[in-house]
């Protein structure tokens, strides 16, 4: 399902059961841009690098079963690659820049 509303938030309906893994499900238009993700249970936060060598860090957050994480960009800020982490600071996974 699509909607568009307040703000121009646009937003993705997936059926929780199909969650697996972390990755990223959206953003709104901004700025401030939010971009929101699903993370797998061991995640304890995501770590997205930016162009020219800044980070971001979000924390999972628990909702039921599953684990969301969201961050907002700036006006200019744009990501490079996304990591993200257990509790122990284990990386368990990464992925390609998360916006253009």
């Amino acid at each position: 399902m699509d909607e568009q509303g307040a703000g121009d938030m646009g937003s993705n309906c997936v059926p929780l059961s199909s969650m697996r893994g972390t990755s990223v499900s959206g953003s709104t238009s901004g700025p401030p841009e939010v971009v929101y993700g699903s993370a797998a249970a061991d995640v304890e936060h995501v770590v997205i690098i930016l162009r020219g060598g800044g980070t971001i860090r979000a924390q999972a957050v628990s909702a039921g079963a599953q684990k969301f994480f969201a961050f907002a960009l700036s006006h200019g800020q744009h990501t490079v690659r996304w990591q993200a982490y257990d509790a122990a600071g284990h990386k368990t996974s990464s992925g390609p820049a998360i916006m253009p």
